[in-house]
């Protein structure tokens, strides 16, 4: 089963795609600090972590973006949209504290992919 079926409902409907990318779209249209380039080199920095050979926890990239997203700088409607988008992230791996297994790698790696399409194609 790949990635995308894994995370679609019962009717094939990608509704958790849909939310992801219109989080990610509102968030680099309605942000001050966060734009399209920020989030693609985010996703990039995730990909490496993930396909590096240390063993990753979903945790610790969640701790890594949010240190590095500046966080405190954020106002409110940011935070409220990326915490929308890392509750998404953080649902794709069932195991939050435990080192990631190639399923839910899988399932992350899908989400990040839907996270970047939506980035690029914002204005």
């Amino acid at each position: 089963m790949s990635g995308c079926a894994s995370l679609s409902g019962e009717d094939g409907l990608d509704t958790r795609q849909l939310a992801v990318q219109y989080a990610t779209l509102r968030v680099i249209a309605d942000s001050d600090s966060i734009d399209k380039g920020l989030v693609l080199e985010r996703i990039e920095q995730a990909r490496t972590i993930l396909d590096g050979e240390q063993l990753v926890s979903i945790s610790n990239i969640l701790d890594q973006v949010v240190s590095q997203s500046e966080w405190d700088g954020l106002d409110t409607l940011d935070k409220e949209y990326l915490t929308l988008l890392l509750l998404q992230v953080e649902s794709a791996s069932v195991e939050v504290d435990h080192v990631l297994d190639e399923r839910n790698r899988v399932r992350l790696l899908t989400v990040l992919d839907w996270i970047e399409e939506a980035a690029k194609r914002a204005g």
